[in-house]
């Protein structure tokens, strides 16, 4: 036991120091005398190194920054080897095995007519990148924090064909490219969006006299989003307290956040106990003119918001792209028009940068100016290939959005 505890008080008060370049151990009980010059003492019978871990830490650390630069410069070598650059595609003429620059139909206008300015995406020469891009795409492959442009299964893969010009998805082929439905929102009176209903009688269904129906965009229990389309299942109110437009007794037509301006959506709010006058509960029914407006705005009416593109089970709202043979050509570039008699062709909005590393532009109908577009057998891309048809999440579902996405490569 006597021996034992010597050991453990000899051990407890054991210390190394350095002085002049030499060790010493610093015994209780004993004069300081020098060690060997391996800075190393013996405890419990297992070496122990005072200087051990850091050299440890620093070899580490040395290690691994002499990977993350040769990452950089295998990266930047390459960018120098490959130029950032992709020159514009010839597409191919099948019929005389030769190339030839495609052909766009010309927007004929009159004198009256003034043509609306496109709103596309207009990079059809060579598309240029930094190295600093580059690499940091190749170093965000490696951890998985990439974001490709032309990724299978997210929604983005279609099936052209070329007969009719419809576009389904290959992940379900029963889900069609079709134009969704217009939403319920406030517009100029006058304006072409405007909406006429019957108001003969002081309830009904909510139909313009153009054959387009108000109804059930999203069905939520408390807050009911509203929009307008052929195909929608109208909805019937009635006008009571010469003020309020009801559905179901304890459901009343609201304008979105009481904002009384142009473009604001209208939908069904739930009424919690009575219905709330002096805001955007209260309406005008004009029979006369048979326009539904705000009483705290007349100059604003209820109206059709923009369209855009969603996925549909339904082989009636399928859109068809009118030159759906030249877009079946692999390279061949096509303006997006539309066919089945629709008026309008689809152009994109400017692009939105998300928090998650995407970019989006919307997709949007419009009277002039479509976006162009080519396949490649798999994805319908921008001329400048940045962008390819998706649909929002990767999700199937009736009446999910279709965008145009883009990562970082």
């Amino acid at each position: 036991r006597a021996s034992k505890r010597m050991l453990f008080d000899i051990t407890m008060t054991a210390a190394v120091s350095k002085k002049n370049g030499s060790s010493y151990a610093a015994v209780a009980g004993s004069e300081d005398s020098p060690t060997d010059d391996s800075d190393e003492i013996i405890v419990h019978g297992r070496v122990v190194s005072p200087i051990c871990d850091q050299r440890k830490s620093e070899l580490c650390i040395s290690f691994g920054a002499g990977v993350l630069l040769t990452s950089l410069l295998f990266s930047l070598a390459l960018s120098f080897q490959h130029p950032a650059s992709s020159p514009a595609v010839t597409p191919f003429d099948a019929e005389n095995d030769i190339n030839k620059p495609p052909q766009f139909p010309v927007l004929n206008t009159t004198d009256d007519e003034v043509p609306v300015k496109e709103i596309i995406i207009d990079n059809e020469g060579t598309t240029t990148t930094s190295w600093w891009s580059d690499t940091k795409h190749t170093v965000g492959k490696w951890f998985g924090m990439s974001h490709e442009t032309k990724t299978t299964g997210q929604g983005r893969d279609w099936l052209l064909n070329a007969q009719t010009g419809s576009l389904v998805s290959k992940q379900d082929p029963s889900f069609f490219l079709g134009i969704g439905p217009a939403p319920l929102v406030l517009v100029r009176e006058g304006s072409k969006q405007e909406l006429v209903f019957d108001l003969s009688s002081l309830s009904g269904e909510l139909s313009d006299i153009d054959g387009e129906f108000v109804g059930f965009l999203k069905d939520d229990n408390e807050y009911n989003a509203l929009a307008v389309s052929p195909f929608m299942e109208p909805i019937s109110v009635s006008y009571e307290e010469d003020n309020f437009i009801v559905f179901l007794s304890d459901y009343a037509l609201e304008v979105d956040s009481w904002n009384l301006v142009e473009n604001q959506p209208v939908n069904l709010a739930k009424a919690d106990g009575s219905f709330v006058r002096g805001g955007g509960c209260d309406w005008i029914w004009n029979s006369d003119d048979g326009t539904i407006r705000p009483k705290l705005n007349t100059e604003l009416v209820l109206g059709r918001g923009d369209r855009g593109l969603v996925v549909t089970r339904e082989p009636d709202q399928a859109l068809a792209i009118l030159h759906s043979k030249d877009l079946a050509n692999i390279g061949h570039i096509v303006p997006m028009d539309l066919g089945k008699g629709e008026k309008q062709v689809v152009g994109i909005k400017p692009a939105i940068d998300r928090k998650d590393g995407w970019h989006t532009k919307e997709t949007i109908l419009v009277d002039a100016g479509p976006v162009r577009v080519k396949y490649d057998g798999n994805f319908l891309l921008t001329v400048d290939e940045k962008f390819v048809l998706g649909i929002t999440s990767g999700k199937l579902e009736e009446g999910n959005t279709v965008n145009f996405v883009g990562g970082d490569s």
